[in-house]
């Protein structure tokens, strides 16, 4: 006997489907069955017409990107305030240093900070940190 085939997907089919699909890792057929008031078996016909186990896999696909779409989103932002912080406080710091407010003795903070910036932007700090601090200390 020949496995039957539906050929159009109709409306009632696409919210079972997504009814499915919300059920998550648990989902089953039984369920779409009893929501949409059919059988187990006439579920299971729509899932296998409309390549449900598929569509799944794509959703997720999809979803995920949107995710980590979203996630790196959130990190650039973070990290670009942070650096306007850090920048607003490297600033003040140098002000501070080159009025001779704060001694050479507490460079440490401005040094902390310089680092942590460099490093937001992907550089080594090291060496770029030793011009900055000569440059800050002794203008020409």
């Amino acid at each position: 006997m020949a496995v039957k085939i539906l050929k159009e997907e109709t409306l009632l089919h696409q919210q079972a489907f997504d009814f499915y699909y919300a059920l998550g890792a648990d989902r089953n057929l039984t369920q779409a069955g009893q929501k949409f008031e059919v059988r187990k078996s006439t579920a299971g016909l729509w899932s296998k017409s409309f390549d449900w186990q598929d569509r799944i896999k794509l959703r997720d696909i999809e979803i995920s990107k949107k995710l980590q779409q979203k996630t790196d989103t959130t990190i650039i932002s973070t990290k670009a305030n942070y650096r306007k912080i850090i920048q607003a406080s490297i600033s003040t710091y140098v002000d501070e240093l080159k009025n001779k407010h704060i001694t050479v003795r507490t460079i440490r903070d401005l040094v902390d900070l310089m680092k942590l910036d460099l490093e937001l932007l992907g550089e080594t700090p090291q060496e770029e940190i030793m011009i900055i601090i000569e440059d800050a200390l002794y203008p020409e």
